[in-house]
């Protein structure tokens, strides 16, 4: 028992709580997150504007937030697509990873990265593969 107890006086909180409360209390996690926000606002209109050119839709257009959700193409299966990208060594996340209960909805959806999409190689490969479709 007083091994234990020693080993959980050494781990107590105290440390980890006023590392936190300086971090928060001197303003840089709100100027960080300010910064987040900032760069995501900047990408979601061009990420946005080129999934459209490319003909996905959007049933809602967040005006924040990191991600997007597109429905794809007509005849574009989602799962399909994200697994070719994924073996040219691209990360796409289908529709069926979230909307396991409605797989003919989940089937034309893709959610979308903006930080990750915008002029980026994930987003040459997407393009390149649905003009292919």
């Amino acid at each position: 028992m007083l091994v234990y107890r020693r080993v959980n006086r050494i781990s107590a909180p105290q440390l980890s709580e006023r590392v936190l409360y300086h971090f928060l209390a001197e303003g840089t996690y709100r100027h960080h997150c300010a910064q987040l926000r900032s760069k995501l606002d900047q990408c979601r209109q061009p990420v946005s504007e080129k999934l459209i050119s490319l003909g996905c839709e959007f049933e809602y257009m967040p005006d924040a937030g990191m991600y997007l959700w597109a429905t794809l193409p007509h005849g574009v299966d989602a799962d399909a697509l994200a697994g070719i990208l994924y073996n040219q060594g691209h990360y796409f996340a289908p529709g069926s990873l979230f909307l396991y209960r409605e797989p003919e909805l989940a089937r034309r959806k893709m959610r979308f990265n903006i930080s990750r999409t915008q002029d980026s190689a994930e987003m040459l490969a997407f393009e390149k593969l649905l003009g292919a479709t």
